[in-house]
């Protein structure tokens, strides 16, 4: 589940589907403010919560 709640973590729409499913990239932000790309995923919107498909 995705939901930005915590602000050490970061979410990227890099396109967002015909069928409405979005590729997202997720980052990281350490303390020194370097920031780390985790992965790329596929996920899909349930009622204004993205969910991994």
């Amino acid at each position: 589940m995705v939901n930005g709640a915590n602000p050490n973590y970061a979410v990227e729409v890099l396109r967002e589907n015909l069928d409405r499913t979005k590729f997202v990239q997720f980052y990281h932000q350490f303390s020194d403010g370097t920031l780390a790309k985790l992965k790329k995923a596929h996920y899909f919107l349930i009622h204004g919560v993205m969910r991994k498909l």
